[in-house]
């Protein structure tokens, strides 16, 4: 079966951590079945090409709330010293995630329109999790089941997303599934057609957990490990995996074609993803410090509860002067890097005034009250 990789990749400044390979990246070193084998040393991971559901998202209609749902297995770790290696025998790597997301704007009619969602911040129901899971070889594509059973072993939550579907026609008379995994190819869902399309999505999500047990030297920053997952695909319809009768014990409703009717879209998937590791100052986890997390941390300007991306730098929950300190000592750092495109307010005159008084207020603090970032 055709694969992807999902590149772990990490960009930090921080001595303590093993295995530097490049200017700002290090590989990971994985413990594939968390039982104190010997680590392998992992620059990517390939994972089988999987299911996904857009559930609430047929009609397209701007300002829809839409919950996405992924499930995947993973295929092979690549090793930095190149070649590749395998889970052991009967054991798995499986990835499920739980994505809210916004319809933003709609172009067109069906099955010929172009559709842009992007997350949902405050979800009044849907859970915000993308998890790992290892354990005994059971998920099954077609079933959709086993996913989500063993160690969990990676917890993050998405703090950015924006996707966009665009449909090429098809409708009543194209087979949704159209897999030829058996032999001879047969159709599982005779009774269920699709549009045809192709979509596109970056999606950032915070790193809250990593099992030690697997992740055996992942850094532990507050907040600082973001799960960056790009160049993805979403194709209808299914051509190189099965497509699934249940995600997490819900079975997709997608009606006699998929796309048009129901109340769900289904669809194939595949993706690239990099783990980074955001310098100090960066809230917006692209591993640069500039304008744009300056703007984050004015907006949160002396907030409480703040995390990472909202501009606490130092792990306390608040935005403060110590934050702005971390933001101007790595200032400008990673800038020479591809510009974020992603649209951000220029921070307003009085705010930056604000922070101008507080960067003044820093030189006449001791230089021991000084947060620095990690040596």
């Amino acid at each position: 079966m055709k694969t992807k990789s999902w590149v772990l990749t990490a960009a930090i400044a921080m001595a303590a951590l093993p295995t530097l390979v490049a200017a700002g990246t290090i590989d990971l070193a994985i413990d594939r079945a968390g039982g104190g084998g010997a680590d392998i040393v992992v620059n990517s991971l390939d994972w089988n090409i999987g299911n996904g559901l857009a559930i609430g998202a047929v009609p397209m209609i701007v300002g829809a709330n839409v919950e996405v749902r992924l499930q995947q297995r993973l295929s092979i770790f690549n090793l930095s010293t190149g070649g590749s290696a395998q889970l052991p025998a009967g054991r798995e790597w499986t990835l499920v995630a739980k994505i809210p997301e916004t319809v933003l704007s709609v172009a067109g009619v069906a099955p010929f329109q172009t559709v842009i969602f992007g997350l949902n911040p405050n979800p009044a129901t849907t859970p915000n999790t993308i998890r790992i899971y290892e354990g005994n070889a059971d998920a099954n594509d077609l079933a959709g089941t086993g996913f989500d059973t063993g160690t969990l072993i990676l917890e993050a939550t998405t703090v950015y997303q924006v996707a966009t579907f665009t449909g090429t026609g098809g409708g009543s008379g194209t087979n949704l599934d159209q897999f030829p995994g058996a032999n001879p190819p047969t159709d599982d869902y005779p009774s269920i057609d699709t549009v045809t399309s192709i979509g596109v999505a970056e999606l950032r999500a915070i790193v809250n957990f990593a099992n030690p047990n697997y992740f055996t030297n992942f850094p532990n920053g507050p907040g600082q490990v973001c799960l960056s997952v790009f160049n993805t695909s979403q194709i209808t319809p299914f051509g190189e995996a099965e497509p699934a009768a249940s995600f997490l014990g819900r079975a997709p409703q997608v009606g006699a074609v998929n796309g048009i009717n129901g109340l769900d879209f289904q669809f194939q998937v595949d993706a690239n993803q990099s783990f980074i590791i955001a310098p100090p100052g960066d809230a917006d986890y692209n591993t640069r410090v500039d304008a744009s997390d300056f703007n984050i941390l004015v907006l949160n300007w002396q907030g409480s509860g703040k995390t990472w991306a909202q501009g606490d730098f130092n792990g306390d929950s608040v935005v403060d002067a110590l934050d702005f300190n971390a933001l101007v000592l790595n200032w400008q750092s990673g800038v020479g890097a591809a510009a974020d495109a992603s649209p951000r307010p220029v921070p307003e005159p009085a705010s930056l005034a604000l922070l101008a008084i507080g960067g003044l207020a820093l030189m006449n603090r001791s230089r021991s009250s000084i947060w620095t970032p990690s040596k």
